[in-house]
């Protein structure tokens, strides 16, 4: 091979002519007469190829013969050989196969970019942003209901957001919570959290069974029975917490929670001078009386007499929207109007509880 390109290296051949006549070289194409370096670059290239097909090139080996001259005399020799119209049929069938391809890329491009517009409403989630904006710290009273949804100022419309830790905010036991806020577009999903401080500032509400009281004697004052309830939102039941002192005209009762919150009630005291001596001082509540008839005995002062009760007890349950004192008030007036009507002769209000212990309102009960 070394032979073959040696006797032409001495030729003073362009580099592009040499490229030209070694690449023909190592086809065995026969060279010796077109090696020649008068030809230029586009001589040398139609002649190598008129060789290559077979084409005899007499006559056709002259560098005076220019280049679009020599180009139409081989296509001419290439026709009336039929070379042309075989050269013409490779091209056109490579023409077409580019075409098909093309067409079947741009079927295929036309598919993907239709189904990309119809479900763009769909992929295009991924790509969304999903926001929500709400309070950074929320502050509850202890038994206060939390209610998420009304600490949002602004969110994703088409979102869908969930409370999954709602029921883990025990609102009825101060401290810290964070409440979980979970965001979906059905394509993405994220969660965010806020703070929620439960604090205990209320105090105790403390209920008695009266306003005052009329006694002849000091010592028949019971203070302890006068307690209707003692109820503390987040420590329940506190009358056994519950201290009271006596004054002059008072009886002051006081109650202090686990969080430093007291409350204090008094109940006004009325001292009652006996009438006579023949006659024995009972106590006695101010407030409405039933309207019963009484009778004297031979002249002395009137006695109460006990009536019988018709009246009958019912529920007064804690509802939303009003405190334990309101619905305590509710109760004692339901069972005061009973009392005036002449169903019974007392009436009194006391907290109930369920399976659990937990406060859910006050019974009225007669006597």
């Amino acid at each position: 091979m070394e032979d073959r390109y040696q006797r032409y290296q001495n030729t003073a051949f362009t580099s592009q002519q040499w490229y030209i006549i070694k690449k023909a070289i190592d086809e065995d194409i026969e060279v010796k007469d077109i090696a020649d370096p008068r030809f230029s670059v586009e001589q040398l290239t139609l002649l190598i190829d008129a060789r290559r097909s077979g084409i005899d090139l007499s006559g056709l080996i002259d560098p005076d013969i220019k280049e679009g001259q020599l180009k139409q005399i081989l296509e001419k020799i290439a026709n009336e050989m039929g070379l042309y119209d075989e050269h013409y049929e490779k091209v056109r069938r490579k023409w077409l196969r580019n075409i098909t391809w093309m067409l079947l890329i741009g079927s295929v491009l036309t598919i993907i970019v239709s189904l990309l517009y119809v479900t763009k409403d769909e992929w295009l989630k991924y790509f969304e942003e999903l926001y929500l904006s709400f309070d950074e710290t929320v502050q509850l009273e202890a038994g206060e209901p939390f209610e998420p949804a009304s600490y949002i100022r602004s969110y994703d419309p088409e979102a869908v957001i969930t409370f999954p830790n709602r029921d883990e905010i025990d609102t009825k036991k101060p401290g810290t919570y964070w409440a979980v806020y979970h965001i979906s577009n059905g394509k993405k999903e994220k969660d965010m959290k806020l703070l929620v401080e439960v604090k205990d500032t209320k105090s105790p509400v403390i209920s008695l069974n009266r306003s005052s009281i009329t006694v002849s004697d000091r010592s028949e004052l019971k203070a302890e029975e006068y307690i209707d309830s003692v109820i503390d939102i987040v420590d329940g039941d506190l009358r056994r917490k519950t201290t009271f002192e006596m004054t002059e005209d008072q009886i002051v009762y006081k109650v202090s929670d686990a969080h430093g919150n007291e409350a204090r009630k008094t109940l006004d005291i009325h001292i009652e001078k006996p009438k006579s001596n023949e006659t024995e001082s009972v106590p006695k509540t101010e407030g409405p009386q039933p309207d019963a008839p009484q009778q004297q005995e031979q002249g002395d002062s009137p006695i109460e007499k006990d009536i019988p009760v018709t009246a009958q007890g019912r529920s007064f349950p804690f509802i939303e929207g009003k405190t334990f004192d309101q619905t305590y008030q509710e109760c004692m007036a339901a069972g005061n109007a009973a009392v005036s009507a002449g169903q019974a002769n007392t009436a009194s209000c006391t907290v109930y509880d369920d399976e659990n212990g937990i406060h859910k309102g006050y019974v009225l009960n007669f006597n």
